[in-house]
């Protein structure tokens, strides 16, 4: 008789919670205080928002509790809330049990900002 596999958490999954919380905070931080949205600084804000994004995730590879060597990629959209729809789509082919993404979004009265993380292990 052959024993069941063992399905194991993905590692990114361990992750997840903290590259979520990274995510949002960052984004939040340079969304909220725009009181309007401005098409001339969404250049801008995309640019703050992905590099922090990525500070974040960089300080969690030093943490004792590091995140292994991943590629990480981040993508942002930014919108103005105009009653018009927004879809967005990514499709990845890659090893579930290592890698992942997250996806957050945060919103305001006149924005819409989306940041969505991509990570695939060195393995």
């Amino acid at each position: 008789m052959t024993s069941p596999a063992v399905v194991e958490a993905p590692i990114f999954a361990h992750y997840e919670a903290r590259l979520r919380q990274a995510m949002t905070e960052q984004t939040r931080a340079v969304i909220v205080p725009q009181t309007a949205y401005n098409h001339d600084r969404v250049k801008a804000w995309v640019t703050d928002i992905n590099a922090a994004i990525l500070k974040a995730a960089k300080e969690l590879t030093v943490m004792p509790d590091a995140l292994p060597a991943y590629k990480l990629m981040v993508s942002t959209v930014i919108a103005q809330r105009s009653g018009a729809g927004l879809k967005i789509q990514a499709s990845a082919y890659w090893q579930e049990s290592t890698d992942g993404s997250i996806v957050v979004t945060v919103e305001t009265s006149n924005i819409i900002a989306i940041a969505t993380l991509f990570a695939c292990a060195l393995v």
